[in-house]
């Protein structure tokens, strides 16, 4: 019988600052659920990532400790109470859990992929905010960027599934999940905010083992089953936000390279999207209004990239003088102010004034050049070097690249590749 734990700590607030960097929309999460599954199916060795994202209704009885996650919530909110930090902001979040919590039936979100799975580890560093990654040549990381799904559940509330090789090269099953409310004190001790469903309660609370279930709830399982092999799921428990083009466009937007080369696969309730989605979701969302809620171009400029992409005409490769070869997609004399973009793993990761180097936003300034679009594709089998300075120097949403990530030595290297790549894409 498994057991919700929140382990001893301190007693933060609703107002998690985990959580106060709150994002609108879908664009965060699902910039990080899919690149953590492109991550994980390259860890898999898969020649296609598929995902598979299911909208459903369950009822709340079937959700794993709802009765305990009720109780831990008004013991919380009786221990705030009781040292008068229980603010208007507070009150708000609370409000939102327990609408939800009246509901009969509640809306999950469930992703789905193929990829190399969770193993304990990597779940316990994921929970705890620790980055476990077992590959060098994965894009994501756990920092603030994991907990994007969040945003999405107004229980805060993350269930986790998943299928993976151990040492024996065995396929195990793991589940787990994390609920985000409030410190409080019991009888025992004085507990943090997140929770965690294990196999059972730790033995000693200073240095506690983490064991989790291996034995999925019915509504997970029926899913994890159509897996052939290893992979994960994460779950958005109390949906908030209704699945619309919105979410649809957050995907072809940030991962239309990805599709593009089929080495992503993403269906939505069994509809695949395929390339004419993303003509179709990118033409319609031509907006020229700055890039909003979290998302890293507008619309019109995220078309321009997908034109240039789109016809494999205009692709060309680029050596460095580090032996790196970088591909390049090039439009000339577009009908739209010049764009740069930069791809990593199948992914957009930064738009032309966010890659530190400013040779590269002068290159789409140069009032010698008719207008044009470039897709810069950074590949960690072609172009190893510069893959990783450029993992390194991103933020963690992964939609920029940012100063004093790198050590100095690296960042001023990062700088002059950019600056070499964009001096050798002028003559295109």
């Amino acid at each position: 019988m498994s057991k919700l734990y929140f382990r001893t700590g301190e007693t933060e607030g609703f107002t998690s600052k985990k959580l106060a960097d709150k994002k609108s929309g879908y664009a965060n999460p699902i910039r990080e659920l899919l690149q953590n599954s492109l991550d994980a199916s390259k860890d898999a060795d898969n020649n296609k990532c598929e995902i598979n994202i299911y909208i459903e209704s369950i009822n709340k009885t079937t959700i794993p400790h709802i009765k305990d996650y009720e109780d831990t919530l008004n013991t919380a909110i009786e221990f705030h109470k009781s040292v008068d930090s229980y603010n208007h902001n507070a009150e708000q979040i609370v409000n939102t859990i327990q609408q939800e919590l009246g509901k009969d039936k509640l809306k999950i979100l469930m992703f789905v992929d193929n990829g190399k799975g969770m193993s304990p580890d990597i779940l316990n560093g994921l929970i705890g905010e620790r980055s476990v990654k077992s590959s060098e040549g994965s894009g994501g990381s756990f920092g603030v960027g994991h907990l994007s799904p969040y945003f999405l559940s107004s229980l805060r509330y993350v269930l986790y599934a998943s299928k993976y090789k151990n040492n024996d090269e065995v396929i195990k099953t793991l589940f787990s999940g994390t609920p985000i409310l409030a410190g409080f004190e019991d009888d025992d001790a004085t507990r943090g905010a997140t929770g965690r469903i294990l196999k059972s309660i730790p033995e000693n609370e200073n240095k506690p083992k983490f064991i989790f279930p291996t034995i999925y709830p019915s509504f997970i399982q029926n899913k994890m089953d159509k897996l052939e092999a290893t992979g994960s799921m994460v779950a958005i428990l109390g949906l908030n936000k209704e699945w619309d083009k919105e979410a649809n466009y957050a995907i072809v937007s940030n991962f239309f390279y990805a599709i593009n080369k089929q080495e992503l696969i993403v269906k939505i309730d069994h509809d695949t999207i395929d390339k004419s989605d993303i003509d179709r979701l990118l033409e319609k969302n031509q907006d020229n209004t700055r890039a909003m809620d979290g998302n890293i171009l507008c619309g019109s400029d995220v078309y321009q990239a997908w034109l240039a992409v789109k016809n494999n005409n205009h692709k060309s490769k680029i050596d460095l003088d580090n032996g790196d070869e970088v591909c390049v997609h090039i439009r000339n004399n577009i009908e739209a102010n010049s764009v740069i973009v930069l791809i990593r793993n199948g992914m957009l990761i930064a738009r032309h004034d966010k890659m530190l180097a400013n040779e590269i936003n002068s290159l789409r300034k140069n009032e010698d050049f008719e207008p044009f679009s470039v897709v810069i594709n950074v590949d960690d089998k072609e172009c190893p070097k510069l893959f990783e300075l450029i993992k390194g120097a991103e933020n963690p949403y992964h939609n920029k690249l940012e100063k004093n990530r790198l050590i100095k030595k690296d960042e001023k290297q990062l700088k002059a590749l950019l600056k070499e790549l964009s001096e050798k894409i002028k003559s295109f």
